[in-house]
């Protein structure tokens, strides 16, 4: 196989189809694999690729897999801060049916009503260490108690665990169900200004960002999904040296999460270092 130099003149859609060898790429590439490639495309080229061969155009037509890569790609492409973990990435790192969790109704992507809201919520965003945002769906049915168990043993990654949880979180919180699939844009680490703040300036500062303070579940779930999800060795620890309060009181305590070691996430009433404790924010996509 020769050595293309000029990278400029390659076309990546015949390049991948295509090859001097008798054996290309496209005949043993994993489905994982080409999903990857077609997160960088644009919707046009995701049209042109469904026309190179019939294993991209199935690949392509499958409705829930072209959806979400045509969200995937309009959004990273306009927003790079942008982290996509919607309902087909659940269904591929998880057993949902066995976990009793189902993305069935997640809300229809509307890039008219979406694209204009995630642009007015990240024009005001600063996340310390400009650490970006994850548009997350949690999905019907998910728990803490749930949580717990797919961080443990996720189909494919790196298994996890919780550090230490408060057992009022479990009592008022672990089968707590969420009743519909939502959509989340969530901060993955505390924002700009919060830290060390008394809870009353931390709110104002979330709010004046667009944002409220995320609760328990959406919180402890976004760490949880990066580390098993993560491609990195070692996994990247979110919220490392950073809680950020929730919008959960349980028996007139303010709950923390944070703290994402390796030996697992924090989910406490009492942190004992103001140091690191600050804010996170989340909104939530209106459903149509």
């Amino acid at each position: 196989m020769s050595l293309v130099t000029n990278a400029s003149k390659i076309n990546p859609l015949e390049h991948i189809a295509h090859s001097d060898n008798k054996l290309s790429i496209n005949d043993y590439a994993p489905r994982e694999l080409v999903k990857n490639i077609f997160t960088y495309l644009l919707p046009e080229d995701l049209v042109r690729a469904s026309r190179v061969c019939k294993k991209w155009y199935n690949a392509t037509s499958e409705s829930s897999f072209d959806s979400s890569l045509r969200k995937v790609s309009m959004l990273t492409k306009l927003f790079p801060s942008i982290t996509v973990m919607d309902g087909p990435f659940w269904e591929e790192h998880f057993d949902l049916e066995a976990l009793g969790l189902s993305v069935k109704d997640e809300p229809v992507f509307n890039k008219n009503k979406e694209i204009p809201f995630a642009k007015k919520l990240l024009a005001g965003t600063k996340v310390e260490g400009e650490a970006g945002i994850t548009r997350l769906t949690i999905p019907k049915g998910h728990t803490f108690n749930k949580l717990e168990t797919l961080g443990e043993s996720p189909k494919e990654g790196n298994a996890t665990k919780f550090r230490l949880i408060w057992q009022g979180v479990r009592r008022e919180l672990g089968d707590k169900e969420a009743a519909e699939t939502r959509i989340i844009y969530i901060t993955n680490n505390i924002l700009e200004g919060t830290r060390e703040e008394d809870i009353g300036k931390q709110q104002e500062l979330v709010e004046k960002q667009g944002y409220e303070l995320p609760d328990v579940l959406t919180a402890a779930t976004l760490p949880i999904l990066k580390h098993v999800t993560s491609k990195k060795q070692p996994p990247p620890c979110l919220f490392e040296e950073s809680y950020t309060r929730t919008s959960n009181e349980i028996d007139g305590r303010r709950m923390f999460v944070g703290g994402f070691g390796s030996a697992g996430l924090h989910v406490y009433p009492n942190i004992f270092r103001d140091v690191y404790v600050g804010a996170g924010g989340s909104a939530e996509v209106p459903r149509t």
